[in-house]
């Protein structure tokens, strides 16, 4: 599923023209998990939410989610956090692409109906008429 939702999506550098409401994802730097280790944990890599304004060199975020360097993925829900722009390497905008979202789910259907037909055609149940080996009625 993981693989589905990223074929999705696509990640566009933030710019002073990113709305309001985007889905954005801040990659931090060494200052910026060390910074904010006590308020999102440590060793943080990056923090996926969605921006609520961007003023002084500060993204106010919703966090939607908060991944490790060495582990996995945190969700959250959508706790507010202020990240200033020092902290951050990389900022990017997520963003829905139809043309990749509509190729994954062409290709997932077409998965699942091989794997149907697969089944249908190696044969999913005993013919009818046989089964198991039970013993006559009445004896036991």
């Amino acid at each position: 599923m993981t693989m589905l939702n990223a074929a999705c999506y696509k990640l566009i550098p933030l710019d002073s023209n990113t709305p309001v409401g985007a889905k954005v994802v801040l990659v931090l730097n060494d200052r910026g998990r060390a910074a904010l280790a006590d308020s999102i944990g440590p060793a943080v890599d990056e923090v996926e939410g969605t921006l609520r304004s961007t003023g002084d060199s500060v993204y106010q975020l919703d966090v939607r989610a908060v991944r490790y360097l060495k582990t996995a993925e945190q969700q959250w829900s959508g706790e507010h956090l202020s990240i200033p722009g020092v902290f951050v390497s990389q900022g990017s905008e997520r963003r829905l692409d139809r043309k990749r979202s509509w190729l994954a789910g062409l290709a997932a259907t077409t998965a699942l109906a091989v794997a149907i037909l697969g089944v249908k055609l190696i044969g999913g149940s005993s013919p009818q008429g046989e089964g198991p080996d039970l013993p006559p009625s009445g004896q036991q």
